[in-house]
C-alpha cells in the first residue's frame, strides 16, 4: 500500500501536477486498497490473512507497472518542507509522527469507538451480543489502516525524495512491530503506544545492524526469531491467565 501511494504521488508530480493533487490521489489510492480488503474480508468472507496477502501482491504488481521497476524521483516544495528540521535538528517528519501517534491514540483508547473496536476485535461474540454493528466497524477498520497506508506513502517519497521499489521488504519488520506491540501494552493488548515503542525498538536494532555492518540475512533472521518469542510468549501468558 505505501509502495503504490509512494509510487502515485511520485508519478503525479512528474507528470505536472500539485502537491494538492498529489496528495489526494495518494490517500485516495490507501484508502481504496483498504476499501478492497474490507470488501474481501467483510463482505466476501475471506481469511483475512489470505485477503490481505492476495491484496497485497496486486498492488504490489501495479507499483511495479506504474513504477517500471524503478526509482521514480520527486521534488516538490511539501515534500521539501516534510524532510526539512527545525533549528533543534529535529525532523519535521518526527512531529507528523508524534502527531498521528497522538491523534491515533485519542481515537482509539479515549473515545466510545475505540472501546467497541477493542470489543469487535478480542471479543467479538460478546460485541455482537451486545448489537454492536461488527461488519460496519470491521470494515471502517481496514479503511482506516488503508487510509494509513497512504499518507505512510506521501511520507516515504518525502523521506527519500521518490518512490521505492523495496517496499516489500519491510513486510517483517512491519509484522514485527504489530507483534510486539501488544508486549509492550498493558494486560497483551495492543494499543497505540506500545506499536510506537515497538516500532522505534525495531528501527534502532535495524539501524544498529547497518552500522555493524551485519548482512540483511542475519537481519531477517533476528526479526523472524522475535516473532517467534513473541509469539510463544504471549500465547503462553495468556493460557496462564485462562
Amino acid at each position: 500500500n505505501m509502495g503504490l501511494s509512494a509510487a502515485v504521488y511520485a508519478s503525479l508530480t512528474q507528470l505536472g501536477y500539485g502537491d494538492p493533487t498529489a496528495v489526494a490521489a495518494s490517500i485516495l489510492t490507501g484508502t481504496l486498497i483498504g476499501a478492497v480488503n474490507a470488501i474481501a474480508v467483510v463482505y466476501a468472507g475471506i481469511v483475512p490473512l489470505l485477503a490481505t496477502l492476495a491484496v497485497m501482491n496486486v498492488v504490489a504488481g501495479l507499483e511495479l507497472v506504474l513504477t517500471g521497476n524503478t526509482v521514480l524521483p520527486a521534488s516538490t516544495p511539501f515534500l521539501s518542507a516534510l524532510s526539512a528540521s527545525d533549528s533543534f535538528g529535529m525532523p519535521v517528519l518526527a512531529y507528523v509522527l508524534i502527531g498521528f501517534t497522538a491523534i491515533a491514540t485519542a481515537i482509539v483508547q479515549y473515545t466510545p469507538l475505540g472501546l467497541r473496536l477493542y470489543a469487535v476485535g478480542e471479543f467479538p461474540d460478546a460485541a455482537r451480543a451486545a448489537g454492536l454493528p461488527l461488519r460496519r466497524l470491521l470494515a471502517g477498520a481496514f479503511v482506516a489502516s488503508g487510509l494509513s497506508g497512504g499518507i505512510a506513502g506521501i511520507l516515504s517519497v518525502s523521506y527519500l525524495s521518490g518512490s521505492t521499489t523495496g517496499s516489500g521488504e519491510m513486510l517483517l519488520p512491519v509484522v514485527v512491530t504489530a507483534l510486539l506491540g501488544s508486549v509492550f501494552s498493558r494486560r497483551l493488548v495492543p494499543t497505540v503506544t506500545g506499536t510506537l515503542l515497538s516500532a522505534l525498538l525495531v528501527g534502532f536494532l535495524t539501524n544498529g545492524f547497518q552500522l555493524l555492518n551485519i548482512s540483511s540475512t542475519l537481519v531477517s533472521g533476528v526479526q523472524g526469531l522475535l516473532i517467534l518469542i513473541v509469539v510463544s510468549a504471549t500465547t503462553l501468558l495468556r493460557r496462564r491467565e485462562a
